[in-house]
């Protein structure tokens, strides 16, 4: 007891949250003791469940007063026990679509679970939406919103497409549209019920603003839907900066992808030219965010195994005179990695100070057959051993 009440004596303001937020979660959780681990800035709980401090931190030290209060008693309603009903005929009607970050939701589960990594999808009922997002579901309480687990669609014994169906459904019913003018050409939404990026899932909606050409859409949080049309190139670049503002500022990002209304949903979409090239690089920046998240998460699954293997960092680079962005890994000679996938790999040999820099591409081509694939989202490779020295030769020429 002296060496907590030691540590929270000491002038770090996360500390003094993580103590405020376990005070409080005494009473909402009835008494559960939580142990805090300020290394991760995270509370565990004795049957395991971890709680993640860094977005409600984030959310108050942003806000004051009244403002800062209610983010705080939101996520503490969050974190009360589940009350999903069993019964699906009593749970239907408060079932609504949300859309998930999959590689920051992987990130948290890496964090938390123990070995073997787990597929994400095996551990949350969740539909694709695209290469960054997927659709699960909700359960809008008066006092929280839960995700829907595995365990609790096994309990209705529902398929996941027909209480998809159905919380589309709910959503639709919900609201009427509400967007407005933001800037020239650009529509935000504005229903202000933590359900607007879920309304991309609607794309009838998107179709009833006065567009140029087709709609499209970004979700930089699930407060926020923006709508412009394809033709509207002032639009598309007041869309991308925006979304950049929120991405970068808010704790709680959802996606950097643009995507342009198909048939009756959605395709992932790039513009042309100098707005193309803003959202690349706006959406390297953004993987490099999540890939800095995944390592944290096995580094520290690293530290718990004893395994010595090397993290490796996805680092975002700009060459002189050149706009776009491109992104970069290191692999060294000797060193047990786990590299992510990146433009380019630099091959170091550290007794010899020599650096050689490949296109990935070129290298899975020569030396592809020394990258063991995780079974993870964000694609990371094991690599044991360097290329040899003939592969080392022809990398040289390419």
């Amino acid at each position: 007891m002296f060496g907590l009440s030691r540590l929270f004596n000491r002038s770090s303001p996360q500390d003094r949250f993580a103590r405020e937020v376990m005070d409080r979660l005494a009473a909402v959780t009835q008494g559960t003791t939580y142990e805090y681990e300020p290394a991760l800035f995270r509370l565990r709980a004795p049957d395991g469940k971890i709680i993640f401090l860094d977005n409600a931190y984030s959310e108050c030290s942003r806000t004051s007063g009244l403002q800062r209060k209610k983010v705080l008693t939101s996520f503490l309603a969050g974190m009360a026990p589940s009350d999903i009903p069993a019964d699906f005929d009593d749970a239907r009607a408060h079932i609504l679509p949300v859309l998930r970050h999959v590689a920051g939701l992987e990130s948290v589960q890496l964090e938390s679970k123990p070995d073997p990594i787990a597929s994400i999808w095996a551990e949350f009922p969740m539909q694709p939406f695209s290469g960054d997002l997927a659709i699960a579901m909700a359960f809008d309480s008066e006092n929280a919103v839960h995700q829907v687990g595995k365990s609790v669609l096994d309990k209705w014994q529902r398929p996941l497409d027909e209480v998809l169906a159905i919380a589309l459904d709910n959503l639709r019913a919900k609201a009427p549209a509400q967007f407005e003018l933001h800037a020239p050409g650009l529509y935000v939404s504005r229903y202000g019920d933590y359900y607007d990026a879920s309304r991309l899932l609607l794309p009838e909606l998107a179709w009833q603003l006065p567009v140029r050409g087709t709609p499209v859409a970004m979700v930089p949080n699930r407060m926020c839907l923006l709508v412009t049309g394809e033709n509207d190139i002032e639009g598309i670049a007041a869309m991308i900066a925006t979304a950049e503002k929120i991405l970068i500022d808010d704790s709680r990002p959802l996606g950097s992808e643009m995507f342009r209304a198909v048939d009756q949903g959605w395709k992932t979409w790039q513009p042309d030219g100098d707005n193309g090239v803003h959202l690349h690089n706006l959406q390297l920046r953004m993987r490099a965010s999540d890939y800095a998240q995944q390592k944290r998460a096995l580094e520290h699954r690293m530290s718990l195994t004893g395994e010595d293997v090397f993290v490796a960092t996805f680092t975002v680079a700009q060459r002189q005179d050149i706009e776009r962005f491109h992104s970069l890994s290191v692999l060294t000679k000797g060193a047990d990695t786990l590299l992510p996938k990146t433009d380019l790999i630099y091959l170091t040999i550290l007794e010899t100070k020599e650096t050689v820099s490949v296109p990935w591409p070129v290298f899975e081509h020569i030396a592809g057959y020394l990258l063991e694939p995780l079974p993870v989202v964000l694609p990371r490779y094991r690599v044991r051993h360097f290329p040899t020295d003939d592969e080392m030769e022809r990398l040289r020429e390419a």
